[in-house]
């Protein structure tokens, strides 16, 4: 498995379909699938989507290529199914990446963590009432002593 997985990340530009990296692990397509899911925890459909995009986001950012020229060099035959792809992965356009500095933090610390990122600023700001709400009662026995 680590030869295809190999095999995947040096040929992301080239056509990667079930039959193909089956037949490099020389098991049917069938077992191969089974065994892939059961190790990666995905079927090598979204993996391979998952890698390319991956690769696609980091010329985006590191590149002055445009967006077609970056998917096609990812392995994207079909800019539609590109763009689907890619706003399903990371639920943003590949031009709003190069646009502004949120979606490359996006990008650099994952959409969890900015996930997780914008939930501690929700709970921070329902505390900050309760905060004063507090401070404020604390104040008011306090000068009435």
């Amino acid at each position: 498995m680590k030869d295809v997985l190999a095999y995947i990340d040096q040929n992301l530009d080239d056509r990667l379909d079930l039959d193909s990296l089956a037949k490099k692990a020389s098991v049917s397509p069938a077992h191969f699938s089974r065994v892939f899911k059961q190790l990666i925890g995905m079927n090598i459909t979204d993996y391979i989507a998952e890698k390319r995009i991956v690769a696609v986001k980091e010329l985006l950012l590191n590149s002055k290529d445009k967006i077609n020229a970056i998917a096609e060099k990812c392995g994207f035959e079909s800019m539609p199914h590109f763009y689907r792809t890619f706003k399903k992965q990371t639920r943003m356009t590949p031009a709003s990446i190069s646009k502004t500095i949120i979606p490359r933090l996006i990008i650099l610390l994952g959409w969890t963590v900015m996930k997780r990122i914008s939930r501690i600023h929700a709970a921070s700001d329902r505390l900050i009432p309760v905060a004063q709400r507090t401070r404020q009662s604390f104040q008011r026995t306090y000068n009435s002593s």
